[in-house]
């Protein structure tokens, strides 16, 4: 799934997902994750791939989300996770993480052939954003211009 920031950039969300019930992503967008917490949180803190090979084990759970987070992750039945930051050039614009429904030891290669991916994907996220904003801009423009008389 990938995280977005919240508009402040204190906190994360999941704002597209697959394979996941969406109940998971509604919990994420009701109760962000702040930054620097849970893996994705540290990922996106320290620009560096964060995860665990056993969620259920993994006394970050609940240390850092407690019990607000504790059923909702049960109920998705997996038990490691891989989260990766967003960088498009320098800067951080979310994260991206991978679920394993069993527990999995990560190589160095799936870290980086997951940074790779999260690199493509911000530019991706990056250059929609900058198109959107061109094209609100541009339709701005076009509206001034129909309004005045000649």
């Amino acid at each position: 799934n990938f995280w977005n920031l919240t508009p402040d950039g204190k906190a994360l969300y999941i704002f597209a997902h697959h394979g996941m019930k969406e109940a998971y992503a509604e919990h994420s967008r009701r109760q962000p994750i702040p930054v620097g917490f849970a893996w994705v949180g540290r990922a996106v803190k320290t620009g560096k791939p964060w995860g665990t090979n056993d969620i259920l084990k993994d006394p970050n759970l609940l240390k850092d989300l407690g019990s607000k987070w504790e059923e909702v992750v049960k109920k998705q039945h997996y038990r490691a996770i891989l989260c990766v930051p967003l960088l498009s050039g320098k800067k951080i614009v979310g994260g991206m993480c991978t679920y394993f429904v069993k527990q999995h030891d990560f190589t160095d290669f799936e870290m980086r052939l997951m940074m790779v991916a999260a690199n493509q994907a911000a530019t991706a996220i990056t250059n929609a954003r900058i198109f959107g904003e061109l094209l609100a801009e541009r339709n701005k423009s076009m509206s001034m211009l129909n309004s005045l008389s000649d």
